[in-house]
């Protein structure tokens, strides 16, 4: 018999033995779970390979709590939405996190607190917002990849992810916030959005890097990349602030930059007692610290100090064949460094000569240093993305003053110098010429030609170097009207600075040098560009003989971005009212007497609309006799349209296709495919893409749709199309002869971005057609997508042609005819004020493509104010087309232009069940003309139309998804 005492004991070990066997069952049961359905604690050859977000959270989750290893090597499957339900990971990750040239969006958190492993080819994007008192590391920082690296190496890490942070912040990095000890950047860059806020703290802000500090050892950046933006407010006085576009500040040990380029836009208003703000270093102070082969495109805004490359030193830096492009706003400002005493500036670095001070440092810094110098050669190019870059090798400086003199060209005995700089309110040209030991001031001659654009010579200087009688004030290198240039040892300096300059009706310079002592002419004449004089419509002939004039509308650059501000590339226009056709036509009979060339011109619907040049600009001047007004628009912008347009005509087989391309209209986008749910679910509600072929095998792309709707996989096959309707062999690129955007809108333009990004060494992209409105006019739902679909054209297609449409142009992109029917020019009053403010959508350009005698209207998003100017301006017989686009999407009732254009085939960027369902009423307005069955959407069906005996054919295409 058992004892009671002993009953109590085994009852007890059998509760305890329970309790043991349930949290084991759990634990069990948590770690099939997720085995199960994270799929990644079954490694293939010791990889643990990711699929989905549930998957990635899930990981995340088990390195905290010690189910899943932080030395693991990790793989991305599929690109990953993780809807900022990504933890940081808190413990130190050591292993490999291979993103297999994935994205991970939504992201509201750096991924890693320390990262000490390898990490590459992985894209970011999302938005981290947060306060120091969160407390996310003992110093506060902030970045969308890792807060600390400790020995890590990070290559292709592309950050899209927009960081914003209050109150005081020790370091913010667009992917790493500090770095502890040594570790390599390559190919990493950074496209999102750093605001700022400053408190009390010193610190430090960078594009890849904020912060390094390590034990000794070097840490190295290779064709690093910031394309984004930095703006850092607040702060207090007694503060250190380093801001670069790379890395923002190095201490104890030395830091190596090579081959990066910085080419976004840096502004700083902190109220700092030291603040160092460099296109791609903020401050450097490590003696070993070395920038080579690095680019600055960036613009920057500082209070105090600011450089192209450096924003100071505080330590012997070496700059060795660098570039500064940038603009730059401070109380001490340099080319190159910003501020710095007592310290060696090593600098062999090229400079561009468009800028008018020719300042290599701040005058405060060149006051205070040594220098070294070196004769120039061509060091060598490298490339970045698709984009190349060449750097130079030379660095002479003036210690008075910081001018950079420096030849731009050699020629057997002779380097040859030519700017043109503002000495004062005049333009000034200047030339130096470096001789060789054989050459003696007397014996070399010089003849300097200024030539409009047309090539005439508007003005001569001759003479002989040190001859009393001659044209130029000729100087030696001995007394150099009080500045002192530096030549190579064997070398003499002779220069000139002409003040009678012909400003504003010349367009280059010839300089010949001539050795007159043996008669033998050793130079070639160097053609160099000279002072761009734009066409401002302030001083166009008077404008008052036409009537009233109104106040001057910015209409917008080019493929610049006007996001930080007003660009040389914005182009301007006036409305003339109380006129008439007669003083039209007089005021333009008188434009060549006032030397202006004739470009074209063009008659539609009883309107003439004519195009001339000027100084490289154009002048598009129309009269609208509906609405009896002149509409006169300066375009700094724009490449010839005679470089984009061309005539092709079709031999036997060989025709025009026009397709309605179809894209992802579900909500379940990031799949890449169409379930056959549309009339049960909500679907995107936005976004077209309409790509036409010509007969000669090139692509027209019109839009893109938004990024969501074209996932990796969808984008692959949109390539693998293009290739296929084109007969593009795949060892060959797609040459696309123009992308027409209608809009600034991320339903038509962040998509294309993706595409031109992706697929750069599979394009070749010869131009982009598109007329986007000035975002300082119009600000409201101007999509930011905008500006990084033009860096990327800037980026990866450098020699792609722009082109800013104008109503009333015309041209042929092979057997394809186009024709501007309206832009937001059209839509300005006469005040001179924008009258669609209040809808943005009606600031689309409309384009009219004509396929062997059949017309197709592209509407893109317009509304009411853009069909109140086509009404007003345009017949209905001149508006009527074949096929019509439905406007936003089938969203817009525009009867009245749907009434002009009487379309037998509509068709509609949207799924079916949105047009029919949402829109109907829309959707009965748009199809009113239609013939029965002539209806399409952008869902399921690609639609393909080509034109056969007079008629246009359909033919629908699955899509890829669907095959």
């Amino acid at each position: 018999m058992i004892s009671a005492n002993n009953m109590m004991k085994k009852q007890m070990r059998l509760a305890i033995m329970a309790v043991l066997i349930a949290i084991l069952a759990l634990t069990v049961l948590s770690f099939t779970v997720f085995a199960a359905n994270e799929g990644a604690l079954t490694p293939v050859n010791g990889v643990y390979t990711v699929e989905n977000a549930e998957q990635l959270i899930g990981i995340f989750e088990g390195m905290e709590n010690g189910t899943f290893s932080a030395t693991s090597t990790i793989k991305l499957a599929n690109d990953i939405d993780v809807a900022g339900k990504l933890p940081m990971v808190q413990k130190a990750f050591t292993g490999i996190f291979d993103g297999n040239g994935k994205t991970i969006s939504g992201v509201s958190n750096p991924l890693f607190l320390h990262f000490n492993g390898t990490a590459k080819n992985l894209t970011l994007r999302g938005k981290i917002s947060t306060t120091a008192e969160q407390g996310i590391d003992k110093q506060p920082k902030v970045a969308s990849f890792a807060l600390n690296t400790f020995k890590a190496t990070l290559t292709n890490i592309v950050s899209y992810v927009d960081l914003e942070v209050k109150n005081d912040v020790f370091y913010a990095g667009g992917l790493v916030g500090s770095a502890l000890s040594n570790g390599t950047f390559v190919g990493c860059e950074y496209h999102g959005e750093m605001k700022v806020e400053w408190g009390q703290a010193n610190g430090a802000v960078g594009g890849i890097l904020a912060y390094y500090k390590p034990d000794g050892l070097a840490i190295s950046f290779d064709k690093c990349y910031f394309g984004g933006k930095i703006t850092v407010t607040g702060g207090a006085t007694n503060q250190k602030i380093m801001i670069g576009g790379i890395l923002g500040q190095s201490t104890s040990a030395a830091a190596v930059l090579k081959d990066c380029v910085s080419n976004g836009t840096i502004t700083s208003s902190v109220a700092a007692g030291d603040e160092f703000v460099g296109g791609i270093f903020g401050l450097s102070q490590t003696n070993q610290n070395t920038i080579e082969y690095c680019s600055n495109k960036s613009n920057i805004t500082a209070v105090k100090n600011a450089g192209g490359i450096l924003g100071g030193i505080a330590a012997n830096t070496k700059v060795t064949s660098c570039t500064n492009h940038g603009d730059m706003t401070a109380a001490n400002v340099g080319e190159f460094c910003g501020s710095g005493k007592g310290y060696t500036f090593t600098c062999f670095s090229s400079y561009d000569f468009s800028k008018a001070d020719n300042k290599i440092c701040s005058t405060d810094f060149m006051s205070n240093n040594s220098y070294t110098s070196e004769a120039v050669t061509l060091e060598r190019t490298f490339t970045l993305g698709d984009l190349e870059y060449e750097v130079y090798n030379y660095c002479t400086i003036e210690k008075e003053s910081g001018l950079l003199i420096h030849t731009l060209k050699t020629i057997k005995m002779f380097e040859a110098f030519v700017s043109v700089r503002d000495d004062g309110d005049t333009e000034a040209f200047r030339f130096v010429i470096l001789t060789n030991g054989t050459c003696t001031a007397k014996s070399v001659k010089v003849s300097i030609q200024f030539k409009d654009y047309g090539g005439n010579v508007i003005k001569q200087y001759t003479g002989i170097l040190g001859g009393a009688n001659s044209d130029l004030a000729l100087y030696s290198s001995v007394a150099a009207s009080g500045e002192n240039y530096f030549a190579e040892e064997g070398f003499a300096i002779f220069g000139c600075v002409i003040t009678e300059v012909p400003v504003g009706e010349w367009g280059t310079v010839e300089l010949t040098v001539t050795d007159t002592e043996n008669g033998t002419e050793y130079l070639e004449p160097v053609e160099i560009d000279g002072y761009k004089e734009y066409l401002k419509i302030e001083s166009l002939p008077d404008l008052s003989v036409l009537g009233d004039v109104s106040g001057t509308y910015n209409c917008g650059p080019g493929l610049m971005s006007d996001q930080g501000g007003y660009t040389e590339e914005d182009s301007f226009l006036k409305v003339i009212s109380n006129t008439s056709k007669a003083k039209f036509e007089a005021y333009v009979e008188s434009l060549e007497d006032h030397g202006f060339d004739f470009v074209s011109k063009t008659t539609f619907d009883g309107d003439d609309y004519y195009t001339y040049a000027r100084y490289g600009s154009y002048l598009y001047i129309y009269y609208s006799h509906r609405v009896n007004e002149i509409r006169v628009i300066v375009d700094n912008s724009s490449d010839p349209l005679s470089k984009i347009a061309y005539d092709y005509v079709p031999k036997a087989g060989e025709k025009a296709e026009f397709y309605q391309y179809s894209i992802n209209y579900t909500m379940n986008d990031q799949k890449g495919f169409d379930p056959v749910t549309y009339t049960e679910g909500g679907g995107m509600n936005c976004g077209m893409m309409y790509i036409l072929k010509t007969a000669d095998n090139k692509i027209i792309m019109i839009d893109g749709g938004f990024s969501s709707q074209l996932s990796t996989l969808a984008k692959k096959h949109l390539m693998n199309f293009l290739r296929e309707i084109t007969g593009t062999p795949a060892n060959e690129k797609v040459t696309i002869a123009t992308w027409f955007f209608t809009h600034a809108h991320g339903d038509h333009v962040a998509a294309a971005r993706d595409i031109l990004s992706t697929y750069s060494k599979q394009i070749e992209l010869e131009s982009v057609i598109f007329n986007f409105p000035s975002y300082q006019v119009i600000p409201v739902e101007y999509d930011s997508n905008t500006f990084t679909l033009k860096e990327a054209i800037n980026r990866y297609y450098p020699d792609a042609l722009y082109h800013k449409l104008h109503t009333g142009e015309a041209f042929n992109l092979g057997n394809i005819g186009l024709e501007v029917i309206y832009t937001h020019e059209d839509g300005v009053g006469t005040d001179g004020k924008t009258e669609i403010i209040d809808d943005f959508n009606s600031t689309s350009t409309v384009l009219r493509f004509t396929i062997d005698g059949k017309t197709f209207m592209i509407l893109g998003d317009i509304f009411t104010d853009a069909q109140d100017a086509i009404v007003a301006f345009h017949s209905g017989e001149y508006m009527k087309s074949d096929l019509m686009q439905a406007a936003h999407h089938g969203y817009n009732n525009i009867s009245g232009v749907y009434d002009m254009i009487q379309p037998q085939i509509v068709v509609f960027p949207q799924s079916m069940r949105i047009a029919k369902g949402d829109c109907v009423h829309q959707f009965r307005s748009a199809t009113k003309y239609a013939t029965k069955g002539e209806t399409y959407f952008a869902h399921k069906w690609t639609y393909k139309f080509t034109v056969e005996d007079g008629v246009i054919k359909s033919e629908a295409i699955k899509r890829y998804d669907q095959k």
